[in-house]
């Protein structure tokens, strides 16, 4: 990456007024993760020409990322009112509505995306996403199927298959969509994590901490597969490991009560359901403050 944008500056150092250079660079920074460097480099592609629909677009996208998503929005829909059939503009703004929680705007716009490209397998897999977030997994099912049977190497649809056969307590199908998922990828930290939720489910603590640890392995930043194994480490009685996770999530910005109280009652409703006797100092830190 570093190397194509070194290319592209000397492009613009030769030609300042070349719109197509930085829309590519900042293409790169989009891949880089670098979205302020980015969104800077489309404004002044879209500066140059006001019509650059392909620069609306990334910099939706990158908008996205950075969380701003009625500025995503505008940018999508500023794409699609200067081409009415652009797919990848009806599918990117299908996941910002669904990050809303408006579901009927984001299947609207994935609806259209397949009428305009019905061997999209993005967008069968983005809208079985939507279904699955509405909690209707048995169509969010069946579009991730059909966007296997058009890519079916697609890896991040096997790991989100698997997370709604979860919803449905089809623990086993899971499993196997996880174990695809990284047989695809093998370092793809999502697949072990929702691994690990089915082998928590399952009451298999000591494999869903290994995957869990895999997961962290490969995303050390990932704050929510801490905290999970924080909570399947209590089940194995391994407090003071189970304590560093539950701080460290916390840390990170993971609200380990709610957390908690997501999948139990309270403290005392985990300890008559498990037989476990929590530490004190962990009981406090899982128990809401009056």
């Amino acid at each position: 990456y570093d190397r194509a944008i070194e290319d592209y500056t000397r492009v613009i150092q030769l030609n300042p007024n070349y719109a197509a250079a930085y829309y590519n660079r900042g293409n790169v920074y989009l891949h880089k993760g670098e979205f302020d460097y980015a969104i800077d480099d489309y404004n002044r592609s879209i500066a140059m020409d006001s019509n650059y629909v392909d620069a609306y677009n990334n910099r939706g996208f990158a908008y996205h990322k950075k969380g701003e998503v009625e500025r995503a929005i505008q940018d999508y829909t500023k794409a699609i009112d200067l081409n009415s059939n652009y797919v990848s503009a009806y599918n990117n703004r299908g996941r910002v509505y669904a990050d809303k929680g408006d579901y009927d705007r984001a299947i609207e716009d994935c609806n259209r995306a397949i009428e305009l490209d019905p061997n999209n397998a993005s967008v069968y897999g983005n809208r079985g996403t939507v279904y699955g977030q509405r909690g209707d997994y048995d169509r969010a099912i069946s579009d991730f199927n059909q966007a296997i049977d058009l890519k079916p190497n697609y890896t991040d649809v096997y790991r989100d298959r698997g997370l709604a056969y979860i919803q449905k307590g089809d623990y086993e199908r899971a499993i196997e969509d996880c174990n695809r998922a990284i047989e695809l990828d093998p370092n793809n930290p999502n697949a072990y994590s929702v691994r690990g939720v089915v082998y928590y489910k399952k009451g298999d603590y000591k494999s869903a901490i290994e995957d869990y640890t895999k997961a962290i392995d490969l995303n050390p930043d990932y704050a929510e597969v801490c905290y999970n194994r924080g909570e399947a480490r209590l089940h194995l009685r391994k407090w003071e490991e189970a304590k560093i996770d539950l701080t460290t999530a916390k840390e990170k910005g993971v609200n380990i009560i709610n957390a908690f109280h997501n999948d139990y009652e309270s403290v005392a409703d985990f300890q008559r359901e498990t037989g476990i006797t929590l530490p004190e100092d962990i009981a406090e830190m899982l128990t809401l403050k009056q």
